[in-house]
C-alpha cells in the first residue's frame, strides 16, 4: 500500500516539473528582451500566457506560426503577415 507520504512527495514533484516547463518562456522572453537593450538585431521575444506556457501563435519579422504551448517549437510554416494569422487547434 502506498503511504499517503509518498502520495504527497508525487504531487510536489509533478508540480515541481510543472514549474520549471512553464517558466521557461518567461526566461526565454526575458533574455531576448535583455538582447535587444544591447542593441542585438532581428530579436523575437516569445509571448507567454499568464501561466509562463507558451502562446498558440508566436509572431517575427516575416509573420507569424503555430507553436507548442509548453516548448515554443514551431509547429507548420510562417504565414506570412500580409497573409492573415495562422489558424492554430
Amino acid at each position: 500500500m502506498v503511504s499517503n507520504k509518498c502520495i504527497a512527495s508525487l504531487l510536489l514533484l509533478v508540480l515541481a516539473v510543472n514549474i520549471c516547463i512553464a517558466s521557461d518562456c518567461r526566461e526565454k522572453k526575458a533574455k531576448a528582451e535583455q538582447m535587444e537593450r544591447e542593441g542585438v538585431m532581428d530579436v523575437f521575444p516569445p509571448s507567454c500566457e499568464e501561466n509562463g506556457n507558451y502562446m498558440k501563435i508566436q509572431c517575427m519579422f516575416t509573420g507569424c506560426y503555430c507553436a507548442d504551448v509548453e516548448t515554443g517549437t514551431m509547429i507548420g510554416d510562417v504565414v506570412p503577415w500580409d497573409e492573415g494569422r495562422p489558424v492554430c487547434d
